[in-house]
């Protein structure tokens, strides 16, 4: 039954605290409206105070080690694309060596084949 009691009588704290919130509330727009200079001091007040609460979020964000700062990690991912596409292409330029070398010695040496034969050829006329 106690308990019961409690409950109103804490039930009748919340609305008497709810009545004077909504009192002060009211003198205080009412002094908005009658006084321009208190009303910027008070929305200057404000907006230092929600200054504030962003700074104070943004540096718990900044000072846990656990949170992924996007801007970092995104600089992060840019960087390991760089240096990968870097690497593609130095693999590129060496397999576009090794081929156009493979090319150049194929080459030369049907051009030593085809002097072979020429050589061969002439010596065969010259012979008959």
């Amino acid at each position: 039954m106690f308990v019961a009691v409690r409950y109103i009588h804490t039930q009748a704290e919340i609305e008497c605290k709810r009545a004077i919130d909504k009192a002060q509330y009211a003198r205080r727009k009412q002094r908005m409206r009658e006084d321009p200079e208190y009303e910027s001091r008070v929305r200057a007040a404000h907006s230092q105070t929600q200054k504030t609460v962003r700074s104070k979020k943004r540096k718990a964000f900044e000072d846990n080690p656990l949170h992924i700062n996007t801007r970092k990690n995104a600089d992060r991912m840019a960087n390991t694309r760089q240096s990968m596409r870097e690497k593609e292409l130095a693999e590129s330029i060496q397999d576009h060596v090794e081929f156009s070398d493979k090319v150049c010695k194929r080459y030369c040496s049907y051009d030593l084949f085809l002097l072979m034969l020429f050589s061969i050829a002439c010596v065969l006329a010259h012979v008959k």
